[in-house]
């Protein structure tokens, strides 16, 4: 796998490539730029951000969402107000209608989110989450992972168990988010390393013999968070972009 940071064009990608975009969003920046997001949504967004119990939470999924439509806006061409999404058959979103075919994922945790794009015919996933260390790791990982998965955390340093926990837990969610299968696929009937000395790797999935080799899993994770990415493309070059840095740019091409 390539990873680049410094080359690739953002906002543009050719549909067979093997690149995989990862935009890097920074929530709750200004005030300003919320309200401008705000108007990218749509009602049902609109409605859905005010059914979060937390004002904060709903607030920074709101941004989360115009960031995605702004990114999208941008390889589409299109302003983000004006991209329509449709539901596949569990809940994960796709673009009803485009002139440049894309597949698309989206996480947010804390003050952060991560978008992934990626060309036609791909399947991208993307997960992230807080690392706590009040997490019950021990628990958790015996009732929702496989067997050998909480039996790999349990076996590792103490000081690994929560990181190993995290690194576990938004891998197999970005695979089931590639896949497209929501809660219909079980954690415990798939198997990914999860241990620093071991790179990010899908080990077995149940049913499916040559998932090692279909799927790729890439690490992103920081200080403070953990999070994977993974895509069904053998040797991915992915390509990272902040959307900090090209907001402005991206905004003026699609004329927002």
């Amino acid at each position: 796998m390539q990873v680049r940071d410094d080359d690739g064009v953002a906002g543009q990608i050719d549909p067979q490539s093997r690149e995989v975009h990862v935009w890097r969003v920074n929530l709750g920046e200004s005030s300003d730029r919320c309200a401008i997001f705000d108007r990218y949504l749509s009602v049902d967004e609109r409605a859905r951000r005010e059914r979060f119990r937390s004002e904060l939470i709903g607030r920074r999924w709101a941004e989360a969402r115009g960031a995605l439509r702004v990114v999208l806006g941008s390889y589409a061409s299109v302003a983000p107000s004006r991209i329509v999404f449709d539901t596949g058959q569990f809940g994960k979103p796709v673009l009803r209608e485009s002139n440049v075919a894309l597949s698309f994922n989206i996480t947010h945790t804390g003050n952060i989110a991560l978008i992934a794009v990626a060309g036609t015919n791909r399947m991208v996933g993307i997960d992230a989450e807080l690392i706590r260390s009040d997490v019950e790791w021990s628990n958790l990982s015996r009732r929702f992972f496989a067997p050998a998965e909480a039996e790999e955390i349990h076996s590792a340093p103490p000081e690994q168990h929560v990181a190993a926990f995290f690194a576990c837990w938004t891998r197999k969610e970005a695979l089931v988010k590639a896949m497209g299968v929501g809660l219909s696929m079980l954690l415990d009937t798939f198997q990914v390393s999860m241990l620093p000395n071991r790179p990010a790797e899908v080990i077995a999935v149940a049913g499916d013999p040559l998932a090692r080799t279909r799927w790729k899993l890439v690490d992103l994770s920081e200080a403070d968070f953990a999070a994977a990415l993974a895509v069904n493309i053998p040797d991915p070059i992915m390509r990272r972009f902040s959307f900090e840095d090209v907001l402005q740019e991206g905004l003026k091409r699609v004329g927002a």
